[in-house]
């Protein structure tokens, strides 16, 4: 995974999530991501929380919410999506782009 030492500012409200045409929904971070649908929960969660300012490439400490000026994440919250992204690119490989995509345009 690449980080380019870029803050990605996004607006992040993560005690209310809508996801697109799915309406209201709460979800959790999967605890393992081995198969599609670990990678679906993830990508679901990630994007409730930044919308469409994610990106595979980027370190979730890179975040910066736009209204605070702060970090999105607090370091622990950050380094528990850095491992899950690290597991989906070793389970999906650069195939993570277009499955990730695929599951963005569904949201």
């Amino acid at each position: 995974m690449t980080s380019y030492g870029i803050s990605i500012i996004v607006y992040a409200n993560r005690s209310f999530r809508t996801y697109g045409r799915m309406g209201q929904v709460e979800m959790a971070l999967p605890p393992t991501i081995r198969t599609r649908m670990h990678l679906r929960q993830f990508m679901l969660e990630v994007l409730g929380e930044l919308g469409w300012g994610y990106h595979p490439d980027t370190r979730f400490g890179d975040y910066i919410n736009l209204h605070t000026g702060d970090p999105t994440y607090t370091p622990d919250e950050a380094l528990h999506r850095e491992a899950l992204q690290e597991q989906a690119f070793e389970a999906f490989g650069d195939d993570i782009y277009s499955l990730s995509l695929g599951i963005a345009y569904e949201w």
